[in-house]
């Protein structure tokens, strides 16, 4: 199904993509630097990503009984696209999620969700994020997608609004090509390879697999122009949870904030920024924040 580009999508995050609000959790973070912290209320915690590299953090933490250490046995399930991992959250499914900024202030918009973004995960990096095409494509540049169909998983996450940034950063309309959603992540290199789409947006590792198994073709690195850095992924839980579950949250935080410092050896200020921070609300809507770092 071919879909056009939300109205709102682009102003609200490339104008909006995080809004800093109070750090509702520094007080909650401090008692940890204090004295000995209590135990978690909660031990049992399950995160729902949305699998990419953009997690590496996560996953070092979990490899590293760094969750252990802090007192949590923590389960990590996958999510096939975004507004599920977020949803799983919302519905309490999950505990804690791993999505797109352009997802968390959608819902928070719309459905007014409640999200507080507690850790970031990554921003973009050169070939983090690619358009690709097929290996037998005779689409050889951005304007040859013209009349063509471009496949992403979900008609309003951040790789959508991406895909329209790099159009326009190339003076290419986006009612010039047909945005094609329902692409699942784990198969999309494979559906691109069938000839389901004329290119595809592939985050790593998925983009790297594409081109070694099927011979995908690199049209664009999507981290160009207005996108350059741009704010990607973090973690979130519901308000509610947060405030039940104090102690657990801080537990979690560090130990992540562990495996992030060793999935990236430097660790510039810009990180920081982004930590502690609420969702936006329709009433509030600031200026983009400084970039995240990736966890490679």
């Amino acid at each position: 199904m071919a879909v056009g580009f939300p109205s709102f999508r682009w102003k609200a995050a490339a104008g909006a993509a995080l809004a800093l609000a109070v750090p509702a959790l520094a007080a909650g973070c401090a008692t940890a630097s204090t004295g000995q912290p209590a135990a978690p209320e909660k031990t049992n915690i399950t995160v729902d990503i949305y699998p990419t590299i953009d997690f590496a953090g996560l996953y070092i933490a979990q490899m590293d009984g760094l969750f252990r250490k802090q007192g949590l046995n923590v389960r990590v399930i996958f999510a096939p696209a975004s507004q599920l991992a977020v949803t799983s959250v919302i519905n309490g499914t999950s505990d804690i999620s791993g999505s797109d900024y352009v997802t968390y202030i959608d819902n928070e918009l719309n459905d007014n969700a409640r999200l507080r973004i507690f850790a970031e995960a990554s921003s973009l990096q050169q070939h983090a994020l690619e358009l690709l095409a097929g290996p037998h494509s005779q689409i050889t540049t951005l304007a040859g997608l013209e009349g063509h169909t471009i496949g992403v998983t979900s008609s309003d996450d951040i790789d959508t609004l991406l895909v329209r940034a790099l159009l326009a950063e190339n003076d290419i309309s986006a009612n010039s090509v047909n945005i094609k959603f329902g692409f699942q992540l784990l198969n999309i290199a494979q559906q691109l390879n069938e000839g389901q789409a004329s290119a595809a947006a592939v985050p790593e590792p998925f983009a790297s697999e594409g081109e070694q198994q099927y011979g995908l073709q690199e049209l664009a690195d999507v981290d160009q122009g207005v996108t350059t850095d741009f704010p990607l992924e973090g973690y979130a839980v519901t308000h509610a949870w947060a405030h039940k579950y104090p102690r657990t949250l801080t537990a979690f935080d560090q130990a992540l904030e562990q495996g992030q410092e060793i999935a990236t050896p430097t660790t510039p200020p810009s990180r920081r920024r982004l930590r502690n921070t609420s969702v936006s609300s329709p009433k509030r809507r600031p200026c983009l924040m400084s970039p995240a770092t990736r966890c490679r």
